[in-house]
Formats: structure tokens, C-alpha cells, sequence
């Protein structure tokens, strides 16, 4: 380790070991200035340097269900929703959000609407929809009176179809059988293409 002179501040490698069996005094070399040098913390009395404290990673929200877009006119997709409040659009550059669809929908907003995960301790995850002032206003199962603006929120569960714009998009439920993004994606697949609804 490297002790500062106290006079003439020239820097003066010295062994941590020498510390071992308390303080020491050093005479330096270059002005014989006598001083007694602050001892380094014991984990450094060692020859190895000491190695940093690495802060453990920040745990990954936990998943909680999928969006899978099952349409006509899209490609099949699948999102992972996690706890939280998550912003879903049409995907840009310009004005990102937190799930992008890749779509040629230019009636589905670029923020279009949220799906907020709320879970308390072991109790089932709810899903919470509301629209994000958008457009063309978001619709639930694709019935023209579940029509959400944007101070309306709605509770959706297993199976429900979201339309955002012309765009139709499922939620599944993370369950002991649909544990995984390719077996939401996989029970989506499998079912009817809703008719999709006309926009006013």
C-alpha cells in the first residue's frame, strides 16, 4: 500500500503487513520527517489488495401473464406483462413505451393504453386496463359498448381480447399450465381470430 508523506507529501509504498501488530512509526526518505501513519483497516492487513463490495443485481419484476397480438393483419406477438404499470403502443423511435407492437396499424396509438399488474403477497396478480387518451379509444372482446376512454379503467382477466386500433391483442394468465411466454403463445394460436370491430 502507499503512504502520503505528511511534510513533504512524496508518496512512500509500505507494506500492510507491517501494520499487522499495530502502529508504526516511518521516517521518509526524502525530508526525514518521523510521522505515524493512520492504520488501514484490518481487512487490509493482508499482502492481497482487498476486493470491492459488489451490490447485489436489482431482481427482475416478476412476470405475471403475456399479451400475444392474434389478428389478421399482424404478426403473432408476444409480451411478457410484470408487475407494475406498463405503456402499450404502436412501436416508434419518436415516442417509445414500455411494450412496442411491430404493427402497419396507424389506428393504434404509439402510447395507446396501460395494463397496470398489481399482486399482494400470495394473492392472484390483477390486471388493470385503461386507455391512454388515445385516438381511437381502446374496446374490450371486441363489444362495441366496453369501450374505455381515457378516465375509464377496467379489470380484465384470462382470455380477454384488448382491440387497439384494428389491432387485437389476448391476455393470458401466468398458471401451473401456462408457465411460459411459448405456451401462452401456443393456446392463442390454437383459438378463432375475433371479428374485429369497426371503428367510429
Amino acid at each position: 500500500m502507499n503512504i502520503t508523506c505528511e511534510n513533504c507529501k512524496a508518496i512512500l509504498p509500505v507494506p500492510a503487513s507491517s501494520f499487522r501488530f499495530g502502529s508504526i512509526n516511518i521516517i521518509c526518505p526524502e525530508c526525514h520527517t518521523k510521522f505515524k501513519p493512520a492504520m488501514p483497516l484490518p481487512g487490509n492487513w493482508g499482502n492481497e489488495p482487498q476486493k470491492p463490495v459488489i451490490p447485489p443485481a436489482p431482481r427482475e419484476p416478476e412476470v405475471a401473464g403475456w399479451l400475444v397480438v392474434h389478428d389478421e393483419f399482424t404478426a403473432m406477438q408476444t409480451f411478457a406483462l410484470k408487475i407494475g404499470k406498463q405503456l402499450i403502443g404502436r412501436k416508434s423511435s419518436s415516442k417509445p413505451c414500455d411494450i412496442m407492437i411491430d404493427t402497419k396499424d396507424n389506428h393504434m396509438s404509439r402510447n395507446h393504453f396501460w395494463i397496470e399488474v398489481q399482486k399482494y403477497g400470495s394473492s392472484a396478480p390483477r390486471f388493470i386496463l385503461s386507455d391512454n387518451d388515445s385516438t381511437n379509444h381502446t374496446f374490450i372482446n371486441t363489444i362495441k359498448l366496453m369501450q374505455l376512454r381515457n378516465a375509464d379503467a377496467i379489470i380484465i382477466t384470462d382470455g380477454d381480447i384488448i382491440q387497439a386500433g384494428v389491432t387485437k391483442i389476448v391476455l393470458k394468465v401466468k398458471d401451473s399450465y401456462t408457465n411460459s411466454a411459448s405456451k401462452a403463445t401456443g393456446i392463442v394460436s390454437a383459438q378463432k381470430i375475433s371479428k374485429t370491430m369497426l371503428l367510429n
